[in-house]
């Protein structure tokens, strides 16, 4: 070998090798941010229909004080009309609860495992307290007594699950963090 491709070879060897640890390092981190964002796609979709239970069931609320001070000037019809909505409206939530619950981790699992019997509970309250209020609307207005505190109860299950998803979250970005300064220090 010629003193010139002696002296040459060293500098190719290291150049490729640069090259070849840059490609590498350019396909890793793509795949990682691919997985990434799709993690926190999956993330805001959680939360997202979070967001929907908890906006169904704050206009439930008002659906049924609506319907319980109006429930004078109401007909049978109507009345039948407002308590079938409440119940589809519950089944929808109980619905999208379940796909958060599967989507879960298991504390996720155990808050939706909790609000799934209050939420029962609730459209059971709200669904009596109007056919009290058939009969007189003060009645039914205090029947929803107890509907009110299984609310508050559910809004801090909802309060929950909404911290819970935040949490994952950011323990999601920093495992993300972690895996690109590792990936960098090993390719580096």
């Amino acid at each position: 070998m010629k003193l010139a491709q002696k002296l040459l070879l060293p500098p190719l060897v290291c150049a490729a090798a640069a090259l070849g640890c840059g490609a590498i390092y350019g396909v890793a981190s793509h795949r990682q941010q691919a997985e990434v964002r799709e993690r926190a796609d999956d993330g805001r979709a959680r939360q997202q229909a979070l967001e929907r239970v908890r906006t169904q069931l704050v206009r439930m609320r008002g659906d049924v004080f609506r319907t319980l001070a109006l429930m004078a000037s109401l007909d049978e019809a109507a009345v039948a009309a407002a308590r079938k909505a409440l119940a589809a409206r519950g089944q929808e939530m109980q619905r999208t609860l379940a796909t958060l619950g599967e989507a879960g981790d298991a504390p996720a699992r155990e808050q939706v495992a909790a609000m799934t019997p209050l939420l029962a509970d609730y459209l059971r309250q709200c669904d009596r307290a109007i056919d009290l209020s058939g009969m007189d609307p003060n009645v039914g207005i205090g029947g929803m007594r107890s509907a009110e505190n299984t609310y508050v109860e559910a809004a801090k299950v909802l309060d929950a699950l909404a911290a819970r998803a935040e949490a994952q979250l950011d323990e999601q970005a920093a495992a993300a963090a972690g895996q690109a300064l590792r990936l960098t220090l090993v390719l580096g």
